[in-house]
């Protein structure tokens, strides 16, 4: 069990983090972050949609929101969002903004029936998909596209996104595009997640994720059969979703293999290019067990920034855009020499 500490193992250099007084707890930080996200407003950097082919024709495309700003400076900083979420999310749309304040172009990136690229695609979206971060960078450096990585490119995973982050960091040759990577409340440790989400204090979130898992899923178009559909509709938690729907789409032989195979815990050694792992220990989505000792399982290119309080993708404090905002900037800046 992880014992919360005082401090924080934040770098000198990085942001400081003053936690609002009254955000007392993770549930505080993390709902303050869904129902009263910071302003944002991207009407100053119209979008441009770029489709991500999905390796065969049959396997459709990705939708991305390129915000591309002329006056962009540094790496292109892709945001991958978390589970049941999509490109137009809060936490994503707010990151987008404090990232173009400070003159950095953005992707947002929607996966495989998510958001609005969900009729381009008749795949479901799921942690196994790791392999579609390596099509998605393999086009960004691509002859059509080549431009948008021609400062870099640093990937932001948000939650589940940080996951798959980091084990496509682990499992796939990057390229010489890849300068950084950022993970935000990634869990690390599916199994744990699943159980933890299942708690009484936490099911309030466990029911939000599994509807919007629902819709996402099963939504007009997918290929999924009639067995498939009434399982997932059938299932009441994440944990039965997983085991009845998710692991055998996937080819697993049952939850626990699926589990296993994509969680992160594993891969953090095998992380080789400048890697943050951000994360709060009050964090009521990932069980704060899953970063114990954390500092034995990584590689030397991934620094920990572990704070005690935060929630899930919350870090709001005395500043207008979140503490995690602001560390993403600080490192974008740093890999490109200009700090």
């Amino acid at each position: 069990m992880v014992v919360m500490s005082e401090t924080s193992s934040i770098p000198a250099d990085y942001p400081p983090y003053d936690p609002i007084e009254w955000n007392w707890d993770g549930h505080v930080q993390t709902l303050l972050s869904k129902l009263a996200p910071p302003e944002e407003n991207l009407d100053d950097w119209p979008p441009r949609e770029v489709k991500i082919p999905l390796g065969e024709q049959s396997d459709g495309q990705l939708l991305t929101l390129l915000h591309d700003p002329e006056s962009s400076e540094g790496p292109l900083v892709v945001l991958l969002h978390g589970l049941g979420g999509d490109g137009d999310s809060d936490y994503v749309r707010s990151c987008a903004q404090s990232l173009l304040e400070h003159s950095m172009a953005v992707l947002r990136v929607n996966f495989r029936g998510c958001g609005g690229g969900k009729e381009l695609c008749q795949g479901v979206h799921h942690p196994d998909r790791v392999a579609d971060l390596k099509l998605l960078v393999d086009y960004l450096e691509s002859a059509e596209e080549g431009r948008l990585a021609r400062n870099g490119l640093l990937l932001v995973g948000l939650s589940l996104g940080g996951n798959q982050l980091l084990r496509y960091l682990a499992d796939h040759e990057t390229g010489s595009s890849v300068i950084g990577a950022v993970s935000v409340s990634a869990p690390l440790d599916l199994a744990a997640c699943s159980r933890w989400l299942h708690e009484l204090d936490n099911r309030g979130y466990e029911w939000y994720v599994l509807e919007k898992l629902r819709n996402q899923a099963l939504r007009d178009g997918a290929a999924l059969n009639d067995q498939q559909r009434e399982r997932i509709e059938a299932a009441q938690s994440l944990w039965q979703l997983d085991e009845s729907f998710t692991a055998p789409y996937c080819g697993y032989d049952d939850v626990e293999q699926y589990y296993r195979a994509n969680s992160a815990t594993s891969a953090l050694a095998a992380v080789d290019i400048p890697t943050l792992l951000i994360y709060a220990q009050d964090d009521p989505f990932v069980p704060a067990e899953s970063y114990d000792g954390i500092d034995e399982k990584i590689s030397d290119s991934i620094t920990p920034l572990i704070v005690p309080q935060g929630g899930h993708v919350g870090f709001n404090d005395q500043n207008e855009s979140p503490w995690h905002h602001r560390c993403i900037a600080h490192f974008a800046r740093t890999l490109s020499g200009d700090t």
